[in-house]
């Protein structure tokens, strides 16, 4: 970046990614700017927390200065462990994963506090336009002001106006999408009690597999004022406008209530979202995702120096905890291109890798989230024998003497294997703020 005039940069959004990617570009030396809609930092609830994967946290390592990087220990959940299991509505096991190596859970709201730290973050500047020429980009926002800038980076979520300007000239961006799935949360106080009924959870958050296509997602977790609570968060597959849950509070629990008193589902299970208090639930929302077209543009703007990253180019399901992740490394690789290349051709070799990177992740994240929904007979019990194969991989591969890798499926490379066995190794949950007066630090619904 050693340039006679530094370029400038704006990052339109300063939600994860965006603040991630603003402390790179400083610390490569560049100069930037942080716009952001929301008036101040904790003007919206950012009820909910992240889950960093091996690849989330090498990319904040590369990011962020050493001291900052090491001051996450401040902000991660505490004693809800780092597993992954699904179980069937019975709470029988049927399938465990551990914690990948670098992987660790924050609170959300915590860690978009300590990335906006040292950062030239203007607050309440919606973008309203953008118009890219020969020498670069106008911005203007809702306040009137203008700006100008070199580089423009959508990091605004998965409603981009940037994403949608760049559509309106002509730009093949990806689409957002309603992906048919509605979720329903909510959360009680944890205690000595809760930890015996839910033995599965002690090691992490769990997937239960229920009965007519539900869901229930249940994990130990952590308020913004560190209190331990027990999240909850029940889901199935729906037509638009025909969701399982409709009115306020009173009216959600009756239907999750509803639709766990099906006498497969455990007691304790049902004991949970029974007690859950009206003033505890998580509105509803509905799953989105991305279509990518065909033949992407390259780069996606014109004149190659508007940009998208995280849910902004590739907005998907959470069900892989793949999202908050892919929007740290989208931040890595943008930085390390503008280390090498000038503006245009950085963006042109970001974008070949991003978008390639952001389809399968995309694509992984919902064939999760179709599997956890199966209602058809034909497919629950695919999913049933799926699962006690890969248990039985597992125990396998847990006998096997050291040095020695447990057996592989037949015709898979090598350097694919594990990933063809493993589903997941890293599952991360997201949710809307809830109305409750503590806010609430995970779920299993993404940000809407």
């Amino acid at each position: 970046m050693s340039t006679p005039h530094a370029p400038v940069i704006a990052v339109i959004g300063a939600g994860l990614g965006g603040l991630a990617l603003a402390h790179g570009l400083a610390r490569a030396g560049q100069p930037v700017t942080v716009y952001e809609r929301d008036p101040a930092p904790d003007s919206r609830e950012q009820g909910y927390r992240i889950s960093l994967n091996g690849t989330g946290t090498a990319a904040l390592a590369a990011l962020l200065p050493a001291d900052r990087f090491s001051c996450l220990a401040h902000v991660e959940v505490a004693g809800v462990g780092e597993g992954f299991a699904f179980a069937s509505a019975g709470m029988r096991p049927l399938l465990r994963f551990p914690a990948e190596s670098g992987a660790r859970t924050v609170r959300r709201a915590a860690l978009r506090r300590h990335l906006a730290e040292g950062i030239d973050v203007r607050w309440g500047r919606r973008l309203t336009a953008l118009h890219e020429d020969g020498d670069g980009v106008r911005l203007r926002f809702g306040d009137g002001s203008r700006e100008r800038a070199d580089l423009v980076v959508g990091a605004d979520g998965a409603g981009s106006a940037v994403r949608e300007a760049l559509r309106s000239v002509g730009a093949a961006v990806p689409e957002l999408v309603d992906l048919g799935i509605e979720s329903l949360g909510g959360h009680v106080d944890r205690d000595r009690g809760w930890d015996e009924a839910l033995p599965l959870n002690r090691a992490g958050a769990v997937q239960y597999f229920g009965p007519l296509g539900w869901s229930l997602f249940v994990s130990f977790c952590e308020r913004e004022d560190r209190t331990p609570t027990v999240l909850w968060a029940l889901s199935r597959r729906t037509r638009p406008g025909s969701g399982p849950f409709v009115g306020s509070g009173p009216q959600l629990l009756v239907a999750a209530r509803s639709a766990l008193a099906h006498p497969a589902w455990h007691p304790a299970l049902r004991r949970l979202v029974a007690t859950t208090p009206e003033q505890a639930v998580v509105p509803p929302i509905r799953l989105r995702s991305s279509r990518f077209p065909r033949r992407p543009t390259s780069p996606l703007s014109v004149g190659g120096r508007i940009t998208l990253l995280g849910d902004a180019a590739h907005p998907m399901p959470p069900q892989r905890g793949l999202g908050g992740n892919s929007a740290f490394e989208d931040a890595r690789v943008l930085v390390e291109q503008l280390r090498q290349h000038d503006i245009v051709g950085a963006v042109r070799g970001y974008e070949a890798e991003m978008l390639a990177r952001g389809r399968a992740a995309v694509e992984e994240s919902e064939e999760a989230a179709a599997m956890f929904h199966f209602r058809n007979p034909v497919a629950v019990a695919a999913r049933s024998v799926g699962l006690h194969a890969a248990a039985a991989l597992q125990r396998v591969r847990r006998r096997a003497p050291a040095g020695e890798p447990g057996p592989q499926r037949a015709g898979t490379p090598a350097r694919n294997r594990s990933r063809a066995w493993t589903p997941t190794s890293a599952w991360s949950v997201n949710s809307p703020s809830s109305p409750a007066s503590r806010k609430v630090t995970c779920s299993s619904m993404p940000r809407p």
